[in-house]
């Protein structure tokens, strides 16, 4: 794995030696390889966001992430039989979308090339969910104690946004999708920090100091200054405020995180003034209020990303409708979506800026039906299970939710899902969080097996 992060920073001399290591991990495949493979991939692009995106082996004109390296080790370990009905529905749902996938993969390569594959990624990257729910059969509590490490790199990293432009400089640079420095790069750090913030918030990996950590998060949100970002935030604050049970042990979800919020907005007032301005414009309540009616149609900043975003739109709709046949099939993959819009630089724009759009205008409707049903099968039965489950169960899987919700609603927004650091830390987590839910159904069983009471425990 490190000497294929050496070749993304140019050392071609250690090809033949990354070829060997990977041939060996790939027979060898045991559970310690397995298990950090897939650890490793889900901290890359968690803390490094689009930089880790660019790291992997290139050998001429070809190029492999080193997501796709990790995920085939990974894979290898985690192939097993999956228990639970949860995990099987997801995975049927998987494998559905996979070959699909294959099947336009098929047809595009010898047009498209690269950038027929690039487009299939997002269906290779959603097989992390079966790495995930082998991790989350493990028992979650040591993924808490492992992952508090990771979210506090994260906030850490993302603490130095003002300071992106001397991080970017200093940085080496790596290249498998474009040529962009490792360091710097905060694409899709919204979902990450929101993660971050209610992961601190419901679990208090490191006690009563979670909560700064949390309202460090809180501070950096309001920095990356993202629409989409505010939208999912509250929608999954609302989520577990709404949905967390009343009274009893499962009441005291809510109240951790009502706690949460008042501690952390603090200690964001307090971090606040010394960042010397956000994404867009300076981090003030007035900036935050036109911000936010740009999404009514008013004038303000990021008003133009939205007149863009619907240009693209109409003209993706437009190559759908235009023939009957691509309704049920898709246009294929490798074609642009935006009528080949450029931004400043000359970086070509390929996708709408909206997932799901996206995946109906590549696949059709037959493609969107597999994707949604892969999402709704893998987020529904967490949500579900988060209301029903005991106490440490449920915060768990209340945080699981939280998590994934930011990257169900970005993705409407913006490119999220066509980057690892957007499918990994979605389908990672889900798995996990089915993992547990097939764990906990089956640990409600074993104990109603004593009063009979089998009927009212059987998930559904």
């Amino acid at each position: 794995m490190g000497l294929g992060a050496l070749m993304a920073l140019g050392q071609p001399a250690s090809l033949a030696a990354a070829g060997a290591t990977g041939a060996v991990a790939i027979l060898v495949a045991t559970p310690l390889l397995g298990r950090a493979s897939a650890v490793l991939a889900l901290a890359g692009n968690l803390v490094l966001l689009y930089g880790f995106a660019n790291v992997g082996i290139r050998a001429g004109d070809v190029a492999i992430p080193l997501t796709e390296v990790l995920l085939v080790a990974a894979l290898l370990w985690a192939l097993r039989g999956f228990r639970g009905p949860a995990g099987r529905r997801a995975v049927g749902w998987w494998a559905a979308f996979l070959g699909l996938g294959l099947a336009h993969l098929a047809l595009a390569f010898p047009t498209y090339g690269v950038l027929a594959v690039r487009d299939f990624l997002i269906v290779l990257e959603a097989s992390f969910l079966i790495v995930a729910y082998r991790l989350g059969g493990e028992g979650w509590p040591w993924l808490v104690r492992w992952l508090r490490w990771v979210y506090l790199a994260c906030a850490l990293y993302f603490a130095a946004y003002p300071a992106r432009e001397w991080l970017a400089a200093l940085s080496p640079v790596v290249g498998i999708q474009r040529d962009v420095p490792l360091l710097g790069q905060y694409a899709g750090a919204g979902p990450a920090a929101i993660a971050g913030f209610f992961f601190m918030a419901l679990l208090r990996p490191f006690g009563r100091w979670s909560l700064a950590v949390a309202g460090l998060f809180l501070a950096e949100l309001a920095m990356f200054q993202g629409r989409g970002d505010y939208l999912a935030f509250l929608t999954a604050a609302g989520l577990v405020l709404s949905g967390a049970g009343r009274g009893g042990r499962r009441g005291r979800v809510r109240l951790a995180l009502a706690g949460a919020l008042f501690a952390a907005s603090f200690v964001a007032a307090l971090v606040l003034p010394l960042a010397p301005a956000g994404r867009l414009g300076p981090v003030s309540p007035e900036f935050y209020a036109e911000h936010v009616a740009t999404l009514l149609g008013r004038e303000g900043p990021g008003a133009g990303t939205i007149r863009d975003r619907l240009e693209w739109a109409r003209y993706t709709v437009g190559l759908v409708i235009d023939d009957p046949y691509h309704l049920l099939t898709g246009v294929g993959y490798g074609p642009s979506l935006t009528g080949g819009f450029q931004v400043r630089g000359g970086v070509p724009v390929r996708q709408p800026h909206n997932d799901y759009l996206e995946t109906f205008a590549r696949t059709g409707i037959a493609g969107l039906a597999c994707f949604v049903g892969l999402l709704a099968a893998v987020f529904l039965p967490v949500l579900r299970a988060a209301r029903r489950a005991p106490a440490d169960d449920a915060r768990f899987l209340w945080w699981i939710v939280t998590a994934m919700v930011p990257y169900l609603i970005i993705a409407a927004a913006q490119p999220l899902l066509a980057f690892p650091y957007g499918t990994v830390p979605l389908f990672t987590l889900g798995g996990i969080g089915l993992a547990v839910v097939d764990r906990v159904a089956v640990t409600r069983i074993h104990e109603s097996s004593y009063s009979g009471d089998y009927a009212n425990h059987m998930p559904r």
